[in-house]
């Protein structure tokens, strides 16, 4: 992704971070979006698999305290 000065600005509060990414997301292009896609695909495989090494719990099925 390429950045610009729009994209250094801080936003305030949930929505307007919510405006902000769903306009960077916007500008990209097909190509850069299934790219981005795929890298998010490959942390998440990266993290579950780290959570299955370490015998870590999975929140999902842990209960409330």
């Amino acid at each position: 992704m390429t950045g610009t000065d729009d994209d250094r600005v801080w936003e305030r509060g949930w929505k307007g971070h919510e405006v902000a990414q769903l306009q960077r997301l916007a500008r990209l292009t097909f190509a850069e979006k299934l790219r981005w896609l795929e890298e998010a695909a490959r942390v998440v495989e990266e993290v579950t698999a780290g959570r299955r090494r370490s015998g870590a719990d999975d929140p999902v099925v842990r209960k409330a305290e």
